[in-house]
């Protein structure tokens, strides 16, 4: 991946090595969240790379589909897949000034871990969901399916 400025001058690679897929960027410019190979060999992960330099942060033991809050103050961490049984839940775990992340578990956030995992994290009762500012109001999708069990022809 490379960066350059608006007038195509100051091209320059952001990050040393191979990236799968770029997920979302932070923000604050501060972080790119991609999917890339795990420092321990094991597979590839989702992972945030300091755009400014320094090793990347693993977030997740398994695959988790991370989303940012707009302000930058919290990353949202699935920990729960959503159901038919639930909604699922998400870590919201809070980002210092600057875009400064907490620290990490080694081996990323494992699934159905709580809050105590990251200090200062709280849970929200949904997994897939779109944060907003305040981390009671978030949007996400409903899917109600409707069958028509006889076949029986509705106007």
């Amino acid at each position: 991946m490379e960066r350059m400025n608006p007038d195509g001058s100051g091209r320059s690679k952001v990050f040393p090595f191979p990236v799968n897929q770029i997920r979302s960027v932070s923000p604050g410019r501060k972080w790119v969240i991609a999917i890339l190979l795990r420092p321990d060999g094991n597979g590839v992960g989702d992972m945030a790379i300091p755009i400014e330099g320094g090793p990347p942060v693993l977030l997740c033991s398994t695959f988790c589909y991370p989303s940012w809050a707009p302000d930058g103050k919290r990353l949202h961490i699935p920990v729960e897949e959503q159901s038919q049984a639930g909604p699922g839940r998400s870590l919201a775990i809070p980002v210092g000034p600057g875009e400064v992340l907490p620290e990490f578990p080694k081996g990323g956030i494992k699934p159905l871990s709580d809050p105590t995992v990251i200090p200062g994290s709280q849970m929200v009762e949904r997994a897939e969901l779109v944060p907003s500012v305040d981390i009671a109001h978030f949007a996400f999708v409903n899917s109600t399916v409707h069958r028509n069990l006889y076949r029986i022809s509705l106007p």
